[in-house]
Order: C-alpha cells, then structure tokens, then sequence
C-alpha cells in the first residue's frame, strides 16, 4: 500500500459531522465555532522509546495513548475536546496491517470522547515511530481554565492517584474530561493542569505562571497500588513515586478554600477528590514531610530535554 492508497483508506473512516464542515482531503480542514465559544487548541508527539516501546505495546496501545494525551490537555483546560489532526513519521518496512490497527486504535479512542479526526499528514523514513496529534476544543461558553490564576489561600486538589503509571496505567488511562467541564461549569477554578511529567514539576508550572508558591503534604497524597509495587522494584518510597512519576493523566488544580469544601461535598464525580495543599505567599514549593518537617521540594520528574548547550 503507497502513501495516497493509505491516505484514501484513511479518508474512507471518516464521516463529516458538527461542527466540522470540511475534513480530510483539503489543504485545512473547517470547523464552526459559531456559538461554541472560544477554540482550544493542543498539539503531543509521542516517539518510540520515550513515551511507549514498539517491542513490547501493541498498534492498538500506542493509538489510544497518542489521542487520549492530547484530549487530557484540552481536559486540562476544563474544556470539550472536538477535533484532531493525526500524523504519523513511519520507520522503513513498517507494515500495512500495523499501520491500519494503530489508525483504527486512535479512531476509536476518539469516538469515545466524540472527537474527529479531520485530517494529517504521513511520512516514512528511517527512523522511529513518531505520532503527532493536535487536537482542537471548544471552551461551551465557558472560559478556558489557565495554569495562571492560582491565588493565595487557594486549596490545591488532584483526581485519582498518582505514581507508578509505568507499570501500565500510562497505556491505560482515561483522561478527565467530563470532570475538567464540571469543575468549569460547576465551580471557579483558578487555575489547572493535567500531570504528565509528575506531580511536584507540573504544580511548580502553576506557580511559576501564577507568581504564588504552596506546600503540600505528603501524607495527603493519593498513593496508587501502582505506585507501592513500583516501590518494591525501585527501592524508593511509594509517596517519592506519588510525586515523581510522570504520565498519571490527572487533573491537579486550585479553588477558593470555600469552593474547595463544596465540590469535595458534592457527589459530582465518581472518582476520588483529594486536598494536598495549598497556595500561600513567595515563590517554590514546600513539602511537609511524613515526620511532620517542612522544607523545600525537590523538583524530580520527568524533563525531555536536559543537556541543551
């Protein structure tokens, strides 16, 4: 199968729908957003041996995490996922069949959470696999939730647990979308984000982008079981996996101390609320450990690029 032979396939999975007025086969592709507010726009690259191991995932695993990590950062801004963009950087000798479980993967990863694909591009050579996926949103009348607006005095909250995703919750995960639009419609959020490269780096993004800093409180953390089984692999503590790992997909984000003791009354949401903090006056971080100490935050996560001279 050539590259258009492909493209064609690809083309014959695909039935326009609202908003989209014109999909794949153009230069652009069309959306309406009339009436829907303001448009969201995220773009991921997930690369083999970084963020999945072909040898050891299938198509159908690397297809749903490509799309389901982009949809979570239009979670993140408290916002309805609508459309996407796939391309894909191909390795030489990389097969028809593979090719079409992984699109098909991501399709239907996307009807789920009722986005379209609406276009890409497809490229080979000899590299690594490469999946590259914008997705676009729409803010529903609302306003998008920034990582800017945590204010002082602010309760920090995260969905789920957290640590120890590679053990497969990395694979797995489903991102918080209908819990990022209620907290948009139901409650003011000051400010949010969805943690992929661990829990202390992405809090620190809020409070750089915000000019606050918190502290939180290890024996606050939601530990998954991921997290201890790691730990008896790593020979670290499972909190130091809470804090550390990348890729759990939550939702960490920050609301008035009033607004904070009503959503955790409410019976909105199905999965766990939990409070790890709060935002207080200065700059960086602070951990009040698990012998009750404060002190400084070790900022260890996960970091793409470190040795750029």
């Amino acid at each position: 199968m050539g590259e258009f032979n492909l493209i064609n396939w690809i083309r014959s999975q695909t039935v326009n729908r609202e908003p989209v007025l014109l999909g794949i086969g153009d230069d652009s592709a069309v959306v309406n957003a009339s009436g829907k507010g303001q448009l969201v726009i995220s773009t991921d690259t997930l690369l083999d041996g970084t963020h999945f191991v072909r040898e050891t995932c299938t198509p159908e695993e690397i297809g749903r995490k490509a799309l389901l990590s982009s949809i979570s950062d239009i979670a993140a801004m408290g916002c309805k996922p609508v459309c996407s963009l796939v391309s894909f950087i191909l390795p030489n000798l990389i097969t028809e069949d593979y090719c079409k479980r992984l699109y098909s993967a991501i399709t239907r990863a996307a009807e789920l959470y009722d986005v379209q694909v609406i276009g890409g591009d497809i490229v080979s050579g000899n590299c690594p696999l490469s999946i590259n996926i914008t997705v676009m949103g729409f803010s529903m009348e609302l306003m998008p939730i920034k990582r800017s607006g945590a204010k002082i005095g602010d309760v920090i909250i995260v969905t789920g647990c957290l640590g120890g995703s590679i053990l497969g919750r990395h694979l797995s995960f489903n991102p918080r979308v209908n819990e990022g639009i209620i907290l948009n419609r139901q409650f003011t959020i000051n400010s949010m984000i969805d943690i992929t490269d661990g829990l202390l780096i992405d809090l620190n993004h809020i409070l750089t982008e915000s000019s606050v800093g918190a502290i939180i409180d290890e024996s606050m953390l939601p530990i998954a079981d991921d997290a201890y089984n790691l730990a008896k692999i790593s020979k670290k503590e499972p909190v130091t996996h809470a804090m550390s790992d990348g890729e759990d997909y939550e939702l960490l984000f920050t609301l008035s101390a009033q607004q904070a003791d009503q959503l955790l009354q409410s019976d909105l949401f199905s999965i766990p609320l939990t409070r790890i903090g709060y935002i207080n006056e200065g700059s960086g971080l602070l951990i009040k450990g698990l012998d009750g100490r404060v002190g400084p935050a070790s900022l260890e996560g996960y970091e793409h690029i470190t040795n750029l001279n």
